[in-house]
């Protein structure tokens, strides 16, 4: 078993680790690129970074700019992000949002704008363990090998080109068909965030927070730190979150 990562020290420190897991960046901070394998879900490769990320913790607020903006929008994108207060409520809406939104699509236009809330995984000990061990054992989840990543892929054909790139992947196979799988959202370092998708007539039963489950104890067994987001008007993704009582330590709004 592989050292366990020491965790970051900190609501800042827990988003400035989510902000580096996340994105690929250049020597100034600014973003790259998306930190996904190569084969991305659309089949098009690592996506772009968005124009801008804005975090926010109960702390402090941090952001990053995509590299490449002009050099006007960047200091008033950063002037505007500056100047946001810091706000208890992690689903409270930046004042200065619509603000930076605007500078943006004056620059480009925004076709995804994204709003959740970034979850860490309680330090797991013996009584947790235990616990998930009683869960994987109910629900039928497995790691999957390459006959069961070929089943994945069949029911998850968004995932198909690059499920070989997202391991370990952790399904649910109540019916011996992975219908619930987790995953490595983006390439593993230090943390890595996961992905987690169920199939349709297969929802509300408690499948993705068991595949979830078995996936973080994987990767803490590996000196990795798992992390976990949901769009705030994801309601299910949020349960998921919830029923496995992760502890949310940032929000953050993107726009691509």
């Amino acid at each position: 078993m592989a050292k366990a990562a020491d965790p970051p020290a900190g609501a800042l420190a827990w988003l400035t680790l989510q902000i580096g897991t996340l994105y690929e960046t250049d020597r100034e901070g600014r973003l790259l690129r998306a930190n996904e394998p190569a084969e991305s879900a659309d089949g098009a490769g690592g996506d772009a970074a968005p124009f801008l990320f804005f975090g926010r913790t109960k702390l402090g607020n941090l952001w990053r700019l995509r590299t490449g903006l002009p050099d006007a929008l960047l200091r008033e994108l950063a002037r505007l992000a500056a100047a946001e207060r810091v706000a208890p409520d992690l689903e409270a809406v930046p004042e200065r949002l619509h603000a930076m939104r605007t500078r943006i699509e004056a620059h480009a236009p925004v076709a995804h704008a994204f709003a959740g809330l970034a979850f860490r995984f309680p330090a797991p000990d013996g009584a947790a363990t235990r616990a998930r061990v009683a869960d994987v054992a109910a629900s039928a989840v497995r790691e999957l090998d390459a006959a069961g990543l070929a089943r994945a892929a069949e029911v998850f054909p968004r995932l198909a080109p690059s499920l070989s790139e997202r391991q370990p992947v952790f399904g649910v196979l109540p019916d011996g068909v992975p219908r619930s799988i987790a995953y490595c959202a983006t390439r593993p370092g230090r943390a890595c965030e996961v992905g987690v998708d169920t199939a349709p007539g297969w929802r509300g039963k408690g499948f993705a927070a068991s595949a979830v489950s078995a996936w973080a104890a994987e990767m803490q067994g590996r000196g990795v730190i798992p992390l976990y987001s949901a769009a705030l008007e994801n309601a299910a993704s949020r349960a998921v979150a919830a029923r496995l009582g992760l502890i949310p330590y940032a929000s953050d709004w993107h726009f691509r």
